[in-house]
C-alpha cells in the first residue's frame, strides 16, 4: 500500500508550500490535480491571482514527489477530486491536504496508522483550527472534513482526531475577492450577506473580537458568530 497525497488545486499560492510541506515526509507520491478554470460550479471575470507556473514552482520546491496532472476545466469540484483514482492503486491510501491546510505532523502519522489498521473508506478529521485574519484569533465550528480515504475498504466512515490548521481566511484581499466569486457556496454567500462583495467588505474591515462585525461564516448565519483569541500551539 503506497501513501498518496493528493491536493486539488487552481489558485492558493498563500499557503501552497507549507501545505505540501507538512505531508511531506508521510507520503510516498503527492498529486497535483491542477484546472485552468474553476471547478466550484462558477465563473468570474476577475483574474485568477495565481498562474500553473507559479503554483508548480511552489510545489515541486516543497516537495520531490510532487506528480504533476493538468486539465483545462472539471465539471464540478467532486469530478476534480475524484480525477485521483485515475492515477492510484485501488488499495492505496489518499491523504488529502488543501492549498490552505497544514497537517500536524504528529497527528499525520498517527492518523495514518489508525487508518491503515481501520476498516472504513473515509476518514474524517476531528480538529480542524480555522484562524481568522491572523494567527491571533480563531472561529469554531463542528465540522469534520474527509482527508484521508481507502477505496478498497468497506464505505463506512470514521472520524479521527487530528489538528489540522485552516488558513483559508488568512489570504491576502487580491485571493480572497476571487475566492469569493468562484465559491462553491456562492448563492449561500447571497443569500447569508447580500453579495459576496458585502461579506469581502466585512472580512476585510473586521478588527478584533467585540469590533462590532460579527457572523463571519460566509455561507451560515449560525456558526463563527465573533472569532475569539486563539491559545494553542502554532504551525511551524
Amino acid at each position: 500500500m503506497k501513501i498518496i497525497g493528493l491536493s486539488i488545486l487552481h489558485y492558493g499560492s498563500d499557503y501552497l508550500g507549507d501545505a505540501i510541506w507538512s505531508i511531506s515526509d508521510a507520503v510516498d507520491e503527492h498529486h497535483i490535480i491542477y484546472s485552468k478554470q474553476p471547478s466550484f460550479s462558477f465563473t468570474t471575470g476577475l483574474k485568477c491571482p495565481d498562474t500553473e507556473e507559479q503554483l508548480r514552482d511552489i510545489a515541486e520546491s516543497a516537495n520531490n514527489k510532487i506528480v504533476w496532472h493538468s486539465y483545462e476545466s472539471f465539471g464540478h469540484e467532486g469530478h476534480h477530486r475524484n480525477e485521483i483514482k485515475r492515477f492510484t492503486n485501488v488499495k492505496d491510501m489518499i491523504v488529502v491536504v488543501d492549498a490552505d491546510e497544514i497537517w500536524d505532523k504528529a497527528d499525520l502519522d498517527r492518523s495514518i496508522t489508525e487508518a491503515a489498521n481501520t476498516k472504513a473508506r473515509n476518514f474524517n478529521i476531528n480538529g480542524f483550527v480555522n484562524f481568522w485574519k491572523s494567527f491571533d484569533y480563531v472561529v469554531i465550528d463542528w465540522f469534520q472534513p474527509t482527508r484521508i480515504y481507502r477505496y478498497d475498504q468497506p464505505n463506512e466512515t470514521k472520524v479521527l482526531n487530528a489538528t489540522i490548521y485552516h488558513l483559508g481566511y488568512m489570504i491576502t484581499p487580491e485571493a480572497m475577492r476571487y475566492k469569493l466569486s468562484i465559491h462553491g457556496h456562492r448563492n449561500d454567500i447571497e443569500a447569508v450577506h447580500g453579495s459576496a462583495d458585502k461579506y469581502f467588505d466585512k472580512w476585510l474591515n473586521w478588527d478584533k473580537p467585540g469590533c462590532g462585525i460579527v457572523d463571519l461564516h460566509p455561507a451560515s448565519e449560525t456558526i463563527w458568530h465573533d472569532a475569539e483569541l486563539y491559545k494553542g500551539k502554532l504551525p511551524r
